[in-house]
């Protein structure tokens, strides 16, 4: 008769190093996995935070005026204010003197501001106000009471007689009441169709255009000093020279 087989039963146990391993690359995942989190939730927190900034730039520069003061001589005329906008602004006055070429709009805007003649004996004042869904501007508005005299006492600048046509070789100027008007040179071959034009203000001897850039939005101011404005004659002087114009028919 043949001996039972005997068959041996191996068991064993994981080893320790397994098992720390294990533990140690799940612990490895788990860090990981939050630093991802940690990184992904300062970068969300980033991001609100430049969204936040950016908002607030806007807001702060959600209107701008291209000055917040405009001073008139006595006699009618008007003057050009800028206004950049990101929202829809709307303007009003108080006053009935003053009158706006649009009381709203959006975007960059060349406002006219125009005043009536101040046929009263005092200088006057008031305001025209800006406003946008965000804030509000005011533009400070004064406007004189009397025409004051040049340097010479025998001459005084009467601005009714500016308004008209002038030559000054070839040369023209033409001033009209409502404070606009129109330059052309006939020597560059342009003639009044072809003018450019301006806006215009006289506060005593000093006569001021207002150009605007063909190239541009840009406004920009010419100064010139009266010396001489009678019915037939308009003199001033510019960058030392003197100009001398003869009113035409």
């Amino acid at each position: 008769m043949s001996e039972p087989r005997v068959v041996e039963r191996v068991t064993g146990t994981i080893p320790r190093f397994f098992i720390y391993n294990h533990l140690a690359w799940e612990s490895a995942d788990k860090i990981e996995t939050m630093k991802t989190i940690k990184l992904l939730s300062v970068c969300f927190l980033a991001t609100l935070l430049c969204i936040s900034c950016k908002k607030d730039d806007g807001a702060d520069d959600a209107l701008s005026l291209s000055t917040n003061e405009l001073h008139f001589a006595k006699m009618a005329s008007s003057k050009i204010v800028t206004i950049v906008s990101t929202d829809v602004w709307m303007a009003e006055s108080p006053a009935n003197w003053i009158t706006l070429s649009s009381e709203a709009g959006k975007g960059k805007t060349d406002l006219l501001i125009s005043v009536k003649e101040n046929t009263s004996n005092t200088s006057r004042e008031s305001y025209i106000k800006f406003s946008s869904s965000n804030e509000s501007k005011l533009i400070l508005v004064t406007q004189s009471a009397t025409t004051a005299p040049i340097d010479n006492p025998e001459v005084v600048i009467d601005a009714a007689s500016i308004v008209g046509c002038w030559k000054c070789g070839t040369l023209y100027e033409k001033y009209v009441s409502t404070g606009t008007g129109y330059t052309w040179d006939t020597a560059d071959d342009v003639d009044e169709s072809e003018a450019q034009s301006f806006t215009w203000e006289l506060d005593g001897e000093t006569l001021t255009q207002y150009h605007q850039m063909e190239a541009s939005s840009a406004v920009v101011p010419k100064q010139y000093t009266i010396t001489t404005l009678a019915e037939t004659t308009l003199s001033y002087i510019v960058n030392g020279k003197t100009y001398i114009f003869t009113k035409q028919q």
